[in-house]
Order: C-alpha cells, then sequence, then structure tokens
C-alpha cells in the first residue's frame, strides 16, 4: 500500500530525478504568486493612501468643489475609514444637498455598526434629512423598514408605536404616495403594515377586529381614486382582500361588479387620469436618453399638469424633476414662482426655497426671492441677516444681481422700520452698514471683473457718499461722548444735591438779607452764563454744531435773558462739540455765498484741512460772512496764514491765526465790567450819564436806596422844596416799608 501511495505523491515520469525536479518548481511557482499577490495589495494600499491625502489636500483649498467631496466619500467608505467618513459626509451636507442614494448608504452603513437605542435615534434623523434634501421613493421605503424592524415601540406594535408608524406612513404619502410610477411602493407598505397589526388582534375582540378591517379598506379605496402605475393588479388585490373577508367578487375578471358605487367611480376617474398621463410618463421614463432632451420633456409634463388644476400633483412632479435635475435654476425658479403664485403656504415655500439656494447658490434671483419669503414669514431679523451675509459669499455672474440683492435687503430694511413697533427698536446703523457694503462691493467688483475706466467711475461715485457716512459716524461718536458726560455731569450734580441739607433758610431771614442774596446769585449766575458763553455758539453749522470763545465778541445779551434760558443753554452745551482751537485759522470777510467746498478748494494747495465752520445767523441761517478752519498741525496753519488777502470769489479776504487765550481775556475784562457795575460819574452834577455793558442809558439822580443822615450825590441847597421833599433821607421805618413794598 505504500508503493501505490508514493505512486500519488510523485507525478509519473520515466526520470526520477526529474520528477523532483518538477515538485521544487511547483512549489517556488505557488510561493512567486502568494508573494506577488500580497505584493499587489501592499501596492494598492500605498497608491489608496496616496490617493486619499491628495484628495484631503485639495479639499482644503477647495472645499466648495463637489466632485471632490464625492471621491472622499467613496474612497473612505471603501478603506472602511468610519470617523473619517462621518465627518467628511457632516462637511459635505453643510455646503451641498446629498443625493437620495448618498443618504441610503449613510443610513446603512451606520445600521450595520450599531443597533442601540442611541444608534437608532440617529439613523432616524439621517433619514429625516435624507427626506428633506429630495423626494426619493426608495429612500422612503427604505426609512420606513428600518421603523418596522428597528424601532422597539413599532416591533411591539404598542399603542405609541402604532400611532408613531402611521404618522410616518402618512408622512410618505404626502411626500411621495402620488409618484405615478414608483408611489404603489409606498400604499402597499402601508397596507402590509396594518394587516399586520390586523394578525395581532384576537378573534374575541370583534369590535377591535372590525375596526382594524375598515381601516385597511379605506387604505384601499384611497390608492384605488390615485392614478398610479399598475392600476389593475391594486384592484385585483382588493378584491382578493375582500373575498378572504367572505365578499362575494368575481376574482378574475377585470370589471368593478360588486363594488361600491363610491369606490367604483373614483377608480374610473383615476383611470381616466392615468390614461392621460401614461404617453408621457413613458417618455420621462425613457432610458439612454440624455438629459438635454429629458429637461423639455419633463417641462412639457409639467405644463400639462398646470393645465389640470391639481396643486398637489404639479408639487409632486416638481419634486420628481428637480431629484433628476437638482442643478436647473430656470426649473427651480419656476418651481418657487409655481409655489408663491398658487400654494402661498409659508413653510414650504420657506422650505422650498431653502433647498434652491443650496443646489443653485450661484443664481441670485434665487437669494432675493428668499428674502422676500422671510419678510413675508415675519421671519426675525437675525434670520433674514444670516442669509443675507450667506448670499453675499457666493459669486454672482453679473453685478446687476448683487445690485438686486441689496436693494431688496435695503428694502425690507425700510419696510421694517416704518411698521407699527418697529420703530422703536430698530437699529438705524443696519441701514447704514448696508449702504456702505454696497458700496464697497461695487468697488470690488469692478476692481476684480471691470476695466479701469469703470472702476474710476465707480470710485468717483462712491467716495463722495463714504466720505459723507464716515464724517456721521464722527458727529454719532462726539454725541456719544458728551452724552456720557453730561450723564456724569447730572449725577455728580445729584449726589452734591443729595448731600445739601433740606431746609428753609429763605423763610426764616430777614427781607435786607433775602434782597443780598438774590443779588448775589444772580451776579453769579450772569457770570456763569457768560462763561458758559465763551463756548456755546449761537450759529448753526451744516457740517459741525460750532463753539467758540472768539464769537461771543458779537452777542450782547441781557442778564435777565441769560437768566431765564439757562438751563436751555446749558443743556444745549453739552450736545455741542468743544473746539480748542489750538490749530486754527479764522476768516473773515467772507463772500455770503462762500460755502464749505469753496473754502475746502481756496486751501487744496495748502492741505491739511481738517474741518471748517462757517458761522451763520441764528434767527436767519445766512452766512456772517467769518469761518473757522482746523488744520492738522502749524506748518499747515502758517501756511494758511500766509494767504491772507487774497481773492475769494470777488472779494479779498483776511486770514488770521484764532488766538482763544485773547478772546478770553476780553470776555474775562466784560465779565468784570458786568460784575462791578456800571462806573457812575460822581460830583456836582446831579444827572448821572453812561451806558452799562449792555447798552442801556442810565439818567437821573442817585437817589435809591439813601440811608438816614446821608445826602444823596450831586445834592444841593438850591433845590425846589418840593424836590427836596422827595430827596430828604428817609428814617428806618421808611427805609424798610419801600424794600417791602410790591
Amino acid at each position: 500500500m505504500s508503493e501505490p501511495m508514493k505512486s500519488h505523491e510523485i507525478l509519473p515520469s520515466e526520470n526520477p530525478d526529474d520528477n523532483g525536479e518538477h515538485t521544487n518548481t511547483l512549489a517556488a511557482s505557488s510561493m512567486d504568486e502568494s508573494s506577488s499577490e500580497s505584493n499587489s495589495e501592499s501596492d494598492d494600499e500605498v497608491q489608496e493612501a496616496l490617493e486619499l491625502k491628495t484628495l484631503e489636500s485639495e479639499l482644503s483649498r477647495s472645499p466648495s468643489n463637489y466632485d471632490l467631496h464625492v471621491k472622499y466619500i467613496k474612497l473612505l467608505r471603501k478603506l472602511g475609514e468610519i470617523d473619517k467618513l462621518r465627518q467628511a459626509r457632516e462637511s459635505m451636507s453643510e455646503i451641498f444637498p446629498l443625493t437620495p442614494t448618498m443618504w441610503q448608504e449613510w443610513a446603512k452603513d451606520e445600521t450595520t455598526l450599531s443597533s442601540r437605542p442611541e444608534a437608532i435615534a440617529a439613523i432616524e434623523k439621517i433619514y429625516e434629512r435624507g427626506a428633506s434634501d429630495y423626494m426619493s421613493v426608495p429612500l422612503w421605503c427604505d426609512y420606513l423598514n428600518f421603523m418596522q424592524e428597528h424601532e422597539p415601540s413599532i416591533r411591539e406594535c404598542s399603542a405609541a408605536g402604532v400611532s408613531k408608524a402611521r404618522n410616518l406612513f402618512e408622512r410618505a404619502l404626502t411626500a411621495a404616495g402620488l409618484h405615478f410610477s414608483e408611489g404603489i411602493k409606498i400604499w402597499e407598505n402601508y397596507r402590509e403594515f396594518e394587516q399586520a397589526i390586523c394578525l395581532t388582534i384576537e378573534d374575541s375582540d370583534t369590535e377591535g377586529k372590525e375596526k382594524q378591517i375598515q381601516r385597511i379598506r379605506n387604505i384601499f379605496h384611497r390608492q384605488l381614486s390615485v392614478p398610479l402605475a399598475d392600476m389593475n393588479s391594486s384592484l385585483h388585490a382588493y378584491k382578493v382582500w375582500e373575498v378572504e373577508l367572505g365578499s362575494n367578487l368575481d376574482v378574475n375578471s377585470g370589471d368593478l361588479e360588486g363594488i361600491s358605487t363610491h369606490v367604483a367611480s373614483a377608480y374610473k376617474k383615476a383611470l381616466e387620469m392615468y390614461n392621460a398621463r401614461v404617453d408621457l410618463e413613458e417618455q420621462i421614463s425613457k432610458s439612454g436618453v440624455p438629459d438635454r432632451e429629458r429637461l423639455p420633456l419633463f417641462k412639457r409634463y409639467l405644463k400639462f399638469e398646470e393645465s389640470t388644476g391639481d396643486p398637489a400633483r404639479v408639487q409632486i412632479l416638481y419634486e420628481r424633476a428637480i431629484t433628476e435635475f437638482p442643478i436647473s435654476s430656470d426649473l427651480w425658479i419656476d418651481y418657487t414662482h409655481y409655489l408663491e403664485k398658487m400654494l402661498k403656504v409659508g413653510n414650504v415655500l420657506k422650505e422650498a426655497i431653502s433647498r434652491a439656494t443650496r443646489n443653485c447658490p450661484w443664481v441670485g434671483e434665487l437669494w432675493v426671492r428668499r428674502l422676500l419669503c422671510l419678510e413675508r414669514v415675519h421671519a426675525s431679523e437675525d434670520e433674514i441677516s444670516l442669509v443675507f451675509e450667506k448670499a453675499l459669499q457666493c459669486s454672482f455672474s453679473s453685478y446687476e444681481e448683487y445690485l438686486d440683492l441689496f436693494l431688496t435687503r435695503l428694502d425690507g430694511l425700510r419696510r421694517r422700520i416704518s411698521m407699527a413697533g418697529e420703530m422703536q427698536v430698530f437699529d438705524y446703523a443696519v441701514v447704514r452698514d448696508t449702504f456702505q457694503e454696497i458700496c464697497k462691493s461695487w468697488l470690488r467688483f469692478e476692481r476684480e471683473f471691470g476695466t479701469l475706466e469703470d472702476y474710476d467711475y465707480a470710485v468717483q461715485k462712491v467716495s463722495p457718499r463714504l466720505e459723507e457716512l464716515r464724517m456721521f459716524n464722527l458727529q454719532q461718536e462726539c454725541k456719544t461722548v458728551a452724552t456720557i458726560g453730561d450723564s456724569e455731569h447730572s449725577s455728580k450734580k445729584k449726589a452734591r444735591e443729595k448731600r445739601k441739607p433740606i431746609s428753609n433758610l429763605l423763610d426764616d431771614q430777614s427781607p435786607l438779607k433775602r434782597l443780598k442774596d438774590i443779588k448775589d446769585s444772580s451776579q453769579k449766575g450772569a457770570k456763569k452764563d457768560d462763561d458758559k458763553g465763551q463756548d456755546v455758539s449761537t450759529t448753526t453749522c451744516v457740517e459741525e454744531t460750532v463753539a467758540n470763545a472768539e464769537m461771543m465778541d458779537s452777542r450782547n445779551e441781557q442778564p435777565k435773558e441769560q437768566n431765564m434760558h439757562g438751563k436751555a443753554k446749558e443743556q444745549n452745551m453739552h450736545e455741542m462739540p468743544k473746539y480748542t482751537d489750538q490749530c486754527t485759522a479764522f476768516m473773515s470777510n467772507l463772500d455770503l455765498k462762500v460755502n464749505y467746498e469753496d473754502i475746502r478748494k481756496f486751501f487744496s494747495d495748502v492741505g491739511g484741512v481738517q474741518s471748517i465752520r462757517i458761522l451763520k445767523d441764528r434767527e436767519t441761517g445766512k452766512s456772517r460772512g467769518l469761518a473757522y478752519v482746523d488744520f492738522c498741525d502749524d506748518a499747515h496753519l502758517e501756511a494758511a496764514v500766509a494767504k491772507n488777502r487774497q481773492w475769494l470769489l470777488k472779494k479779498k479776504i483776511s486770514i488770521a491765526r484764532s488766538d482763544p487765550s485773547r478772546s478770553k481775556k476780553q470776555s474775562g475784562t466784560r465779565h468784570r465790567a458786568d460784575r462791578d457795575g456800571p462806573q457812575i460819574p460822581t460830583g456836582e452834577n446831579a444827572s448821572i450819564k453812561g451806558r452799562d455793558n449792555d447798552g442801556i442809558q442810565l439818567k437821573g439822580k442817585n437817589t435809591f436806596a439813601v440811608p438816614r443822615n446821608v445826602r444823596p450825590l450831586g445834592f444841593t441847597a438850591n433845590k425846589p422844596k418840593a424836590d427836596e421833599e422827595d430827596e430828604k433821607p428817609k428814617s428806618n421805618d421808611e427805609f424798610r416799608n419801600m424794600l417791602l413794598k410790591k
């Protein structure tokens, strides 16, 4: 037995040496094959690793490349990189909508990894997200099957689970139940689910059994009233089911004998609709037809459905079309326009336009419609602003699209401002920022795509507007600083008033004491108002509100008027910016027609002009022929003063350096004169003539409040007796009665 075994081990050959050599050759060849296979596998792994790194590098540089995302996900799925695959899918979903097939693959991959409750909830969210991107019957069927197999409450047929499943089936019918060629799959799945529940009900529960049978019958009736593919098979299934329940129907015949009248009538109507659409369905379902030919066929089908007047069927057909042609901007525009005109359902339209901008972000008209839709559904300002910012990040094909987008945004802001209740809380800075963004976007567009002439024209148009916005912002900052200072001043003043004891000392004082206090307070109030008047201007300025000490030389206000309007002047002082005039030129003898642009051109060769203040009359608003020009440094100021006695608009003007210290000295001298009173001559001349600082002539005798035993100024013995009686010294009682007399 051993020899035959050896003969089988060694291949037949006349030379034993040849057999041994042949055996070694076979062994060597097998080793070479295995080593070559291992080498080829290692080479494939190296190649895939290099390809993976290349795709990651390209995606980092071009994150908006759709094809790179698809290739990257396919390679990660092949390599089994689960964590990277999840991250890649999430990253792509943030930028682009995924196809139904990609959502199905994602859900199936997650299902094979884990069946824990938390994993089931996550997979359910994946199916929900996929159903919101595109309408797909296979995706809905996978979703329904997954929930029936893995959701514990539905699998156990609990009351909550059955209710959840029925709601999901109704959503699926609403989304895809009218799909002409594939909608029948959802109807059949729904019936099978309800029939499975019927089997779980015991025969003793007659009422529950009959209720469930009626539920299944209603699903059959609803299905038979919809024009779907293979309607004859649906009618046959219904007859078979009714026969199983004991009905007397001819299953093999295609007639409607024995079926209730309303069901037969609905079926006939659905059959007519089916016959009217079957040719159109065959045309769009042909295989091998290029997309450029299928899209017109879909549009022809859509026109037919729109002519029938059934919005639900039109919407389903639009969803089928955009699933086939997701980046057809014309299709999305027609779809959103139809929803705006016919359905007018805010949430449906909002969701559809949002999907449109995700599929075709380069179409400005879709972003404009999205902004208008958000305004119609009364979306918040934050949501509208976020959508507007996203739109600006897209690349449109023409500047008209950018212009329409900005105008739509500005119109929306204007309408929001005018709305009742919004005016008090609306931030007007949003309008200014949006307008400023328009100017910058125009410049950026012309710089990148336009010619040099186009860019120069844009700069010429935009620069003045941007300068106005800059000046306005500076004024707002000045007002903010003044308001802060005013609030601090008022808070300190309130604190001082709280520290003062409250008393009625004035009521306890004598009349002479009260008179002295009133006189002192009036003098202090007049001095305080005059000091404030050094910084407060009575003129108005178009660019800025001017306050300067030198202007006070032209003011001659009575102390009484100052006391009456002290509070108003103090409030205006806090609202006006302060000018130190440390580097300022004072211009006089100006033509009354001179404006700010004329002065700016006059000093164009000097440069360094920071602000111009033309003094105008408070009553008439006309120019007074005076102006202040602030310069950035002394060098520019000296160059400006050197232009003294030059001509400006047919008048030789005077230019001098503004000296605020001299103005303060003059103002201080005038204040001391006001405080000390007019200089009254004394001597034999009894009549007093002079003028006080307010220009009022004083005449008469200085006999007011002359105390006892003191002769009045200019009193002589040659006066008539009548005059002597009038000028007789007063007694203490007479003097008191005179003061207290009202």
